[in-house]
């Protein structure tokens, strides 16, 4: 039993005798080897030897009922959990920074829309001062007109009035007067300014004579003066 004494050299180092086993030499009690290293003491040494691996992981295990160390691999576990915390966080990082971007995103559209509409109300009111001068210099203009009542006095049936008024586009009736056998007339609304115009007289176009004339190229037109007050 040599082997057995190499590893417990020190009686520190063998673990307690039982209790209730009695001293070696007497009867039932324990066998001790030539060296007097205890027979029973030495075997269990051997067994907490061979058990050492198992009873060093106490700090990470919890043993059995039958004192059957139980290891539980905890790091492992702890680290399972840190890596499944930290994915959820990036994946939320994540989510935060892509909803970020959509309001950045949304932001931007925002003010782009902002600015065309501005625009869009700039132009408007522009436009709508614009056509408030155009009214008010018509309205102005409007009052400018003046009522101008041509007439015609001779024989006849039917009397039109034609002129650059209106570019000679036109011919204008006059009506005959009420009373009279032979004065027509008419009232219109001129600007104040000269024009040139003639009468047709039962389809032939006819000047006054006893009224201004002109002469352009040959052709005698009668003239009409407009000014403010005119009547």
């Amino acid at each position: 039993l040599a082997w057995l004494t190499i590893p417990f050299s020190r009686a520190a180092d063998l673990p307690p005798p039982l209790a209730d086993s009695p001293p070696c030499g007497q009867p039932g009690g324990r066998q001790c080897s030539a060296a007097g290293v205890c027979l029973a003491r030495a075997a269990m040494a051997l067994a907490v030897a061979r058990r050492g691996p198992a009873i060093q992981q106490r700090s990470v295990g919890r043993c059995a009922p039958r004192r059957r160390c139980v290891a539980v691999n905890a790091a492992p576990s702890r680290g399972s959990d840190l890596r499944r915390v930290s994915d959820s966080l990036a994946e939320r990082e994540r989510e935060l920074q892509e909803l970020k971007a959509e309001i950045l995103a949304t932001n931007h559209a925002l003010k782009e829309l902002r600015l065309d509409l501005q625009q869009q109300v700039s132009a408007a009111r522009a436009e709508l001062e614009s056509r408030r001068e155009q009214v008010a210099a018509a309205e102005a203009h409007l009052e400018t007109l003046q009522a101008t009542q041509v007439v015609w006095r001779g024989d006849a049936n039917e009397v039109q009035l034609a002129g650059s008024f209106d570019g000679w586009t036109s011919k204008v009736p006059l009506e005959k007067r009420e009373g009279t056998e032979d004065e027509f007339a008419v009232e219109m609304h001129l600007y104040p300014g000269e024009y040139e115009y003639k009468f047709i007289i039962d389809g032939k176009w006819t000047a006054d004579e006893n009224r201004e004339t002109t002469n352009q190229n040959g052709a005698l037109n009668n003239v009409l003066q407009v000014t403010a007050g005119y009547y």
